[in-house]
């Protein structure tokens, strides 16, 4: 985009995107926002500009009183602590998408990533996702949405985990986090 449209007006594109997520936060039609930064190689520029990005979403997180789920860079992204504490954002209320588990933020961990139970014999709050991607040159690169439960029912028969360790991932940690309310049938 800052090719396209150069740097600062890119900046003000997606802060204009994550203003218009944030009304639909406060009317209710959404629970969270989404940002991130470059999880490749940039410019100097180009990241202190990413940066600015998820700045203004943690802020916006923050006056929607909403979670923020983050795609950055493989790691823990240890930076984004002190990032979200000055925003006013608690860090458990900032997922890092396809996560590892060294993440001080709440991970979100691709359902069939094998530290899982041994995450959840340590108590650890995570979720668990599918990732999804069109590029028919990486088969098999991420995995679909019914992948979740379908791993978690696998893990739960194999005694990996359990019913405990379920209701922590998908309800307990996606309330807390989300601030929403899980019912189950």
């Amino acid at each position: 985009m800052a090719e396209h449209l150069g740097l600062a007006r890119a900046v003000t594109v997606m802060e204009e995107g994550l203003d218009l997520a944030a009304r639909y936060i406060v009317e209710g039609k959404a629970v969270a926002l989404k940002s991130g930064r470059p999880h490749y190689e940039v410019t100097t520029e180009v990241l202190a500009a990413s940066n600015e990005v998820l700045f203004h979403a943690l802020s916006l997180a923050y006056d929607c009183s909403c979670a923020l789920q983050i795609h950055a860079e493989s790691g823990p992204c240890t930076d984004i602590v002190a990032m979200a504490s000055e925003a006013g954002v608690r860090p458990d209320r900032v997922v890092k998408h396809y996560a590892t588990p060294d993440t001080p933020l709440t991970p979100s961990l691709i359902a069939k990533h094998e530290a899982i139970p041994a995450l959840c014999r340590e108590g650890r709050a995570f979720t668990m996702e599918s990732d999804y991607m069109d590029e028919n040159s990486r088969p098999g690169a991420v995995i679909g949405p019914k992948s979740v439960p379908r791993i978690t029912q696998h893990l739960l028969e194999q005694g990996a985990i359990t019913s405990e360790d379920c209701r922590r991932i998908h309800v307990t940690t996606i309330e807390k986090v989300y601030g929403v309310t899980v019912t189950l049938p």
